[in-house]
């Protein structure tokens, strides 16, 4: 974030270790926050990469722009030494995390908000809230969870959006407040341990 908000401008990015490619490719792991910034990073073209780590030096928000999808082979989570919360923004567009997506490591203010508009995010491990961490749903979008949603604390706003539970083992279903729920699974068992 350099030069510009934009995902694909090479100059916005520094290599820390390794031979990365400028822009970040699919075997590279993406770390925002960890060094000062100006632009908050925006894609708005088809993005894939390995993972991504939000660090504490500071506060970031990724926002999926228009024509742009993010899709991680791996985790998005964050590594905390100090306080910083970040933004996940997917708008209307999609997001897809190919492992876990973790919005904290349970401690107040070191944490990621979700926000889904009219997007979709496919989250395939699991997700895990803890902490003061957010999901918020502004728009019908759809967030879909192949693992366990594994909720602790943090906000969790349903708006108008849907909820599914697509996994093919056994899931733990949140006690959450959901707008639409959906239980979708060709095999396996979903486990809810409390109350909706």
């Amino acid at each position: 974030g350099s030069v510009s908000s934009s995902w694909s401008t090479a100059a916005n990015w520094t290599n820390v270790s390794g031979s990365g490619s400028l822009p970040p490719a699919l075997t590279d792991i993406v770390q925002i926050g960890t060094t000062p910034f100006t632009n908050h990073p925006t894609i708005s073209s088809a993005v894939s990469i390995k993972a991504i780590s939000f660090g504490s030096v500071q506060a970031a928000t990724l926002t999926i722009g228009a024509g742009g999808s993010l899709t991680t082979t791996g985790n998005i989570g964050g590594n905390w030494t100090a306080d910083a919360v970040h933004t996940i923004n997917t708008g209307n567009q999609n997001l897809t995390v190919n492992g876990n997506l973790t919005l904290s490591n349970a401690v107040n203010n070191r944490s990621i908000h979700l926000s889904i508009g009219t997007g979709t995010v496919n989250i395939t491990g699991s997700l895990i809230q803890k902490g003061n961490a957010a999901v918020i749903f502004s728009g019908a979008g759809a967030l879909n969870i192949g693992t366990d949603f594994n909720y602790t604390s943090g906000t969790f706003s349903a708006g108008t959006g849907t909820l599914t539970y697509n996994g093919t083992t056994d899931q733990i279903v949140a006690g959450v407040s959901y707008n639409h729920l959906s239980i979708n699974k060709t095999s396996g068992v979903a486990t809810l341990n409390s109350s909706l």
